[in-house]
């Protein structure tokens, strides 16, 4: 999402191709993101791979900061072009299957998933005490996680 642009989207939604996304929660997105950063090698991401050096509550909270010297939020926000897109779902086999319906008239078959991390998931991370109630307050409050809520079931 990263090197696509509104003027992109725009230009394929006037030629009538089918434009669409699936999305992760926003706090299942920077689990991932921890983890995965972490499990790669931290010194190949270099600012980022600083900021997974620290604890998830604090990398958190640096996403979420956009005083940063370098943008991090990018790696997490929803793209401008959002609103645009012809089709914007959580992901999931359910709304997988729809998609694949509606537009292909395939019926989708869940596959074993391939693309995964040693991330246990927001929750399992609260629930251990791991991100503080006020990074989650900080989360749930931050306009670009309301904003998610448009999107997600």
């Amino acid at each position: 999402h990263i090197n696509w642009s509104k003027e992109v989207v725009q230009e394929y939604n006037k030629n009538d191709w089918i434009t669409f996304t699936f999305i992760r929660k926003p706090e299942e997105v920077l689990c991932s993101l921890w983890n995965f950063v972490r499990e790669k090698g931290v010194e190949s991401f270099g600012l980022m791979g600083e900021y997974c050096l620290k604890s998830l509550d604090d990398f958190i909270n640096i996403m979420l900061s956009s005083d940063e010297e370098f943008t991090m939020d990018l790696c997490w926000i929803l793209p401008d072009y959002i609103d645009d897109l012809d089709y914007v779902a959580e992901i999931n086999d359910n709304n997988l299957k729809e998609f694949c319906l509606k537009y292909f008239d395939h019926d989708y078959i869940p596959q074993r998933r391939r693309n995964t991390s040693l991330n246990k998931g927001y929750q399992y991370y609260r629930d251990n005490g791991d991100i503080s109630d006020a990074t989650h307050e900080r989360l749930i409050n931050h306009p670009e996680y309301i904003r998610y809520q448009k999107y997600l079931d």
